[in-house]
């Protein structure tokens, strides 16, 4: 299952340095579908980071498909992400853009999701990038959860 959060959450700064609005706005396409900015639970972050999700669900309205490009984490000490991870398993969480092609506002939803491509950071638009040369590239160390240590300037 997946967690969406409102139309607020694309207008900040992603984990990975990207702003999320403008990466959202940027006409990314992956198999010539639209793709949009989205996060995983902190402690899985490792795994999916700059990984292309192919997420589908019967609960979205208009689309029932999407593709997710996994640039943000939804951080371990927020209580809404440890809640809807422990309680739900696996938490991709759809920003604002893609969950208004999908014709939903926000909720949790039900549904199933899949890797199928990665897109690195040297492929995403320069004009997507929120500056300062602070690039999340992996982690180094225990990447499944508390003790993460992510590197940065890949």
């Amino acid at each position: 299952s997946f967690y969406g959060q409102s139309s607020a959450d694309d207008n900040g700064l992603g984990y990975t340095g990207v702003d999320l609005f403008k990466l959202g706005k940027a006409g990314l396409k992956h198999n010539g579908k639209p793709m949009f900015p989205g996060a995983v639970f902190q402690g899985d972050g490792a795994k999916h980071l700059y990984k292309i999700l192919e997420v589908q669900s019967d609960e979205f309205k208009k689309n029932k498909t999407v593709y997710v490009h996994i640039v943000d984490v939804c951080d371990s000490s927020q209580d809404v992400c440890k809640r809807n991870t422990k309680k739900h398993g696996f938490l991709v969480d759809i920003h604002a853009t893609g969950f208004k092609y999908v014709g939903n506002d926000d909720g949790l939803l039900k549904g199933k999701f899949r890797i199928v491509g990665e897109l690195p950071p040297s492929k995403i638009p320069k004009s997507a990038w929120k500056g300062g040369g602070s690039v999340i590239c992996g982690c180094t160390g225990d990447c499944r959860g508390k003790n993460v240590t992510w590197k940065k300037s890949c």
